[in-house]
């Protein structure tokens, strides 16, 4: 099951009737791992900050449990039934499941250009808008998880924007001997994708922005470099634990 937690943030904006928007997608958070959703086990100080001073929805559902199809949702407002993007976006050619006692929905592959995203509503109306991390509701390009250069943000509202992988295990595949590169103690790592969402919003305090920033925390695989973040948490499990949740438990710590 896939669970996804998001933030709507209004901030101080240029004009009051065009308040900044910073909408942030965990990706695989589960939906009690914050704070500010009443955990008590992993501390997220910073995004419970961030909820307490934006919009905190406490009946809202992902329309999906599973991520290209719930992603299609938040972009579109639209039932991934009513889109036709009920699955993981793939190729028609993508081999199908043998053996199930439902037949699965056809394999979406690109989020079609006609539909209207929320970046193509507010863009118009004069907001900046920039999207920053996971997109996955279209073909891959140049490796897993590369924007399509048809079908990207950049193509569906979009103004700016970037893919990188950060501080995320996905940035191993690019670079293999940061796995084992250890933080030092109390250093989270530099996620390359934070600051340049960040320098996004800084450079954009002349008029209104709308801030997509999809996150690819706290995805498998589930691995840390923060050893001891691991530690800290070990301490808070019974003994035996399987190693992934205290990695999992530095992820979510190291997302906030």
């Amino acid at each position: 099951m896939r669970f996804l937690a998001f933030l709507l943030a209004p901030i101080a904006a240029v004009a009051a009737d065009k308040p900044n928007v910073i909408f942030i997608l965990a990706d695989d958070l589960g939906a009690h791992d914050l704070g500010c959703f009443g955990s008590t086990f992993y501390e997220t100080p910073n995004l419970d900050r961030l909820a307490k001073r934006g919009t905190r929805f406490t009946q809202a559902y992902a329309a999906a449990p599973i991520c290209s199809a719930s992603r299609v949702a938040l972009l579109t407002g639209r039932s991934p039934a009513r889109l036709g993007f009920e699955f993981v976006t793939k190729l028609p050619t993508a081999k199908r499941p043998a053996g199930l006692p439902l037949v699965g929905p056809p394999y979406p592959l690109n989020l079609p250009l006609s539909e209207v995203t929320v970046a193509e509503v507010l863009a118009p109306a004069g907001y900046a808008t920039g999207y920053f991390g996971k997109w996955h509701v279209s073909e891959h390009t140049g490796g897993y998880l590369g924007w399509s250069a048809t079908h990207g943000p950049l193509q569906q509202g979009y103004a700016e924007g970037d893919a990188d992988f950060g501080n995320h295990p996905y940035a191993y595949r690019d670079r293999p001997a940061l796995k084992a590169e250890l933080l030092a103690a109390g250093d989270y790592g530099r996620d390359t994708l934070t600051e340049k969402a960040i320098a996004f919003l800084r450079t954009r305090r002349d008029r209104s922005f709308f801030l997509h920033f999809a996150h690819y925390f706290v995805h498998d695989p589930i691995h840390t470099r923060a050893a001891w973040l691991v530690e800290k948490y070990r301490a808070r499990f019974p003994a035996g634990t399987d190693p992934r949740r205290l990695e999992y438990a530095a992820m979510v710590e190291t997302l906030d």
